[in-house]
């Protein structure tokens, strides 16, 4: 009977260890302001008991807070979710500042498919206006009234449940006309792959991203191998021929951000005021339907999605080093002459090996070639084929070109519209040319406008589409 009893009580201690372990009280702290269009995506596994989700702000309303024991609890909370799964409901509301510890309701659903116990979820709270889009597991559920303001939410906690992951893919083109991509607030002063160029100043490009090989080998004794531009916070946008050999192979690379010195320089404090450095999974490639590379490369464009490397859907999290590049619209136009810039780690001469490209971030000065001069230039094949293909664009400048290493980077250009240069535009992608800062060979750049049609079709299918 003693002997009943003692294994009876270590069986329900394991089970009760075994339930504690799966539950996940999760806390994500915002390091850059919630605007219109950015997404809260919000991963888990339904358990039997409630579980809520509170988002924090730190507006002057909310900050003082109210005393609990040794704490101070803010006094609103812009949206609480709360899961009560034996009734198969989701309730929606918030906490207003003079609302003391009540939460006031505002929606509820049952959803008598979408909430079963051990059953996986994946619930987006889309930011909009004075309001918030709910989505669950791809299907829309409702819009929720903004009773306190998103402006200022600074953190999201979960509490009970079993909570996986949360991450924010926010929208780098913005809804408000105040968008963060193609901005550079951790440059202090501005100056205006690289031959001919300079080391570029700490955040001064930080949408720049590097493809990298994890390991080094008796026969390729550097990681270093393309380069890419952050275009929203779970994706790449770089050059289809650096994806081709990754395809299949993913997990022997990673794509870095937030880097300066392209090196294995993780902890070492003389780089890290310099650099916010991270790396991220290959989750997907998607390399575009019609590249060819012969006889020239074609629609030489790829998106690569990312993943963290834990195996979670952690994105990358903005901060003033690393920041998304402003994809093109209808309304940019950069004619010849314009001036753009290049950057990236590849050769600063044409007949360096990949073991001396720089380590320090390189940037030139390039100017847009008029395409039939460009064309020109190149002429044709044996085949009588055009070299220079079409949805391509061509830059050059005085002894300054792309090379080896270069390719999948960006050529960005100052936005000419209503904002005044103030953005970035990401206008090429580094593909190709004869050699490197040849006379009358300038490079030649995957033309983004031309893709932005196949880029959206992906980036909004994937923040919808349940993982």
């Amino acid at each position: 009977m003693v002997i009943r009893r003692f294994l009876l009580g270590a069986i329900l201690i394991y089970l009760t260890s075994e339930v504690h372990c799966q539950r996940r009280h999760l806390f994500l702290e915002l390091v850059t302001p919630l605007r219109e269009g950015d997404e809260i995506v919000i991963e888990g596994t339904i358990e039997p008991r409630p579980s809520t989700i509170r988002f924090f702000s730190s507006s002057t309303v909310c900050s003082s807070g109210i005393p609990r024991s040794n704490t101070i609890v803010p006094r609103c909370h812009p949206l609480v979710i709360k899961f009560k799964p034996r009734n198969r409901i989701v309730t929606f509301g918030f906490k207003g500042a003079d609302s003391n510890y009540v939460d006031e309701e505002l929606a509820r659903d049952r959803l008598l498919d979408d909430i079963r116990i051990k059953k996986q979820f994946r619930m987006i709270v889309k930011v909009l206006n004075l309001a918030y889009h709910i989505t669950f597991n791809g299907k829309y559920l409702r819009t929720v009234d903004d009773h306190v303001g998103h402006d200022e939410i600074n953190a999201v906690r979960s509490y009970g449940g079993n909570f996986q992951e949360y991450y924010i893919a926010y929208n780098s083109r913005g809804l408000d006309g105040s968008e963060i991509c193609g901005t550079r607030p951790a440059l202090n002063t501005y100056t205006a792959r690289i031959v001919g160029g300079t080391n570029a100043k700490k955040g001064e490009f930080p949408w720049q991203a590097a493809l990298r090989r994890r390991k080094e080998s008796a026969w390729v004794s550097y990681k270093h191998y393309c380069g890419g531009s952050i275009v929203g916070s779970c994706w790449i946008l770089t050059a289809a021929h650096c994806m081709g050999r990754v395809v299949g192979r993913e997990a022997k690379y990673v794509f870095r951000v937030g880097d300066y010195y392209n090196v294995d320089d993780s902890g070492n404090a003389a780089y890290s005021d310099r650099e916010e450095q991270q790396d991220f999974n290959i989750s997907e490639v998607i390399i575009h339907e019609t590249y060819s590379s012969e006889p020239t490369p074609r629609n030489d464009i790829a998106l690569v999605r990312l993943t963290s490397p834990e195996g979670l859907q952690r994105c990358i999290q903005y901060s003033r080093m690393v920041r998304p590049v402003c994809l093109p619209t209808i309304k940019h136009s950069f004619p010849p002459k314009t001036p753009c810039i290049i950057t990236g780690w590849g050769a600063l001469n044409w007949t360096d090996r990949p073991s001396q490209f720089p380590d320090v971030l390189q940037k030139a000065g390039v100017n847009i070639i008029d395409s039939n001069v460009c064309s020109a230039n190149y002429g044709v094949n044996e085949d009588g084929i055009l070299q220079v293909a079409p949805k391509t664009v061509c830059a050059a400048g005085p002894g300054t070109d792309s090379c080896q290493g270069d390719s999948g980077g960006p050529l960005v250009c100052k936005d000419n519209s209503e904002t005044k240069g103030t953005h970035f535009v990401l206008w090429g992608v580094t593909s190709w040319g004869d050699g490197c800062a040849k006379r009358n060979k300038p490079g030649i750049y995957t033309k983004v406008i031309d893709f932005i049609d196949w880029i959206d079709s992906y980036m909004d299918q994937a923040s919808t589409s349940v993982v």
